[in-house]
């Protein structure tokens, strides 16, 4: 009896988990987009790979990765440096809060390249807040960082974190399009 209460304790946790999967992926949560297209895969090859686009598309590495995407690599050694691309190594985990504060530092002086470093780092789960990161998001996006711009315009563009905005998320991106984002410009190539 005990071995039958597990396993429906165990079936009933994993169906729990993977409906709060789905619901955070549909939410626009891009490590859970990651985990649902992984989890369709062999049913839903397509769907699978549309969420993978989705989380890629907002600088989730792993999708990226999964797509064959080339991407940068910054370790938390050249984290440290505070001048460097966005783009990290995701197994490295999370960023130690006295590399946080020197980012939100040099965020706060008016780097948008830092200021859009910490919505990054909230996409690929490396301990920032998704409010934190909405307002460095916001905040880099209104200082004309065509990453961010892409970024914001896909939430407003999906309503994810946003009320859905598709035309205001559409200018967004395609102002980052306009100034040399290639990911804008090939997602505004995909929606047309």
């Amino acid at each position: 009896m005990k071995q039958l209460f597990l396993i429906f304790l165990f079936s009933f946790s994993t169906i729990s988990f993977s409906n709060t999967i789905e619901k955070n992926a549909e939410d626009g949560d891009p490590q859970a987009q990651f985990l649902f297209a992984k989890s369709l895969l062999n049913d839903d090859a397509d769907k699978a790979q549309e969420y993978f686009l989705l989380a890629a598309f907002q600088g989730h590495i792993k999708s990226a990765h999964h797509l064959n995407w080339a991407m940068p690599i910054i370790t938390n050694d050249s984290i440290n440096k505070l001048n460097t691309p966005i783009i990290y190594e995701e197994s490295r985990g999370i960023i130690p809060k006295e590399i946080l504060n020197k980012i939100r530092k040099q965020g706060n002086q008016g780097d948008i390249v830092m200021q859009y470093l910490m919505w990054n780092l909230y996409v690929n789960n490396r301990g920032v807040s998704k409010a934190e990161a909405y307002t460095w998001l916001k905040q880099s996006a209104g200082n004309k960082n065509n990453s961010a711009l892409f970024s914001l315009g896909l939430l407003y563009y999906y309503g994810y974190i946003v009320p859905l905005e598709r035309d205001k998320g559409v200018r967004l991106i395609e102002e980052a399009s306009d100034q040399g984002s290639d990911l804008a410009s090939i997602f505004l190539k995909k929606t047309k």
